[in-house]
């Protein structure tokens, strides 16, 4: 079962986070997944001061722990993965494919500036992670066949020099915890990790599913993260724990990300 705290604290957040920690024997092996390396480490280090034994912690990133367990079978298809700096110059090199073919008439006063290529990884890198088909685009009125052509290219360019993307990765390390690996069979805390996309979406519930016990902490503000969380089958969500301290600025923190509750 996924548990959610939501809460505009990071105080409370990282508070229920190491008591989820803590209520666990000491040596048993957690997962501990944050939106960076040292946000975890951090909360390693701060769990670390009240505790006899820090033993089995296995800390990563979200996206370190898919590179983790999707480095097998990308390997074994001979296939690399590609840092957002890379995928930004094969987006370059897609923007010049395309305009030499003629294929972006509706991009073309603006597809030679240099803002050009890092906007089209973005954009490419949304689509292809919500899983939209250039057939898809293709339909879509003005700047739509523009975007097909650039999505088919990316893809073309993708497979000519053998790299995986940030979505081919996820699909990946989703593959292999649907495979039942041992790393994602831990009890799984997840901190603060953004949820924006559909691959991310499934790879998590896949982790959650497979893991003993699992609690998610996020801000309350984060309501694209919420949003995607309450898909989830069989969540229990808690909110926000009251208002401590009275001063001006407790209360806005506190009520500024506030949000209407639901228990699902």
């Amino acid at each position: 079962m996924l548990r959610i705290l939501q809460s505009p604290s990071a105080a409370e957040r990282i508070a229920a986070a190491t008591e989820f920690i803590r209520s666990f024997a000491a040596g048993t092996e957690l997962l501990l997944v944050g939106s960076s390396r040292e946000a975890v480490d951090d909360l390693v280090r701060g769990f670390a001061h009240t505790s006899r034994t820090t033993f089995g912690l296995h800390r990563f990133s979200f996206t370190q722990l898919a590179a983790r367990l999707a480095i097998r079978r990308l390997a074994a298809a001979g296939v690399t993965p590609i840092s957002a700096v890379g995928a930004e110059a094969l987006a370059v090199r897609t923007a010049y494919e395309a305009a030499i073919r003629n294929e972006l008439p509706y991009f073309a006063p603006v597809s030679k500036f240099p803002g050009f290529a890092r906007a089209t990884a973005a954009t490419i890198g949304d689509w292809r992670a919500a899983g939209v088909s250039a057939e898809k685009l293709e339909a879509l009125e003005e700047s739509g066949p523009d975007h097909a052509a650039l999505l088919e290219r990316f893809q073309e360019q993708m497979e000519e020099v053998s790299v995986a993307d940030r979505t081919i990765l996820f699909q990946a390390a989703l593959e292999e915890a649907r495979a039942g690996v041992d790393l994602a069979r831990h009890p799984l805390l997840l901190l603060d990790v953004p949820i924006h996309s559909a691959i991310e979406r499934a790879f998590l519930v896949e982790l959650a599913s497979s893991a003993k016990e699992a609690l998610f902490t996020c801000p309350a503000g984060d309501l694209r993260t919420l949003g995607n969380l309450k898909m989830f089958p069989g969540v229990h969500e808690n909110g926000a724990t009251p208002v401590r301290g009275n001063s001006s600025l407790a209360r806005l923190g506190f009520y500024l990300f506030r949000r209407q509750l639901h228990r699902t």
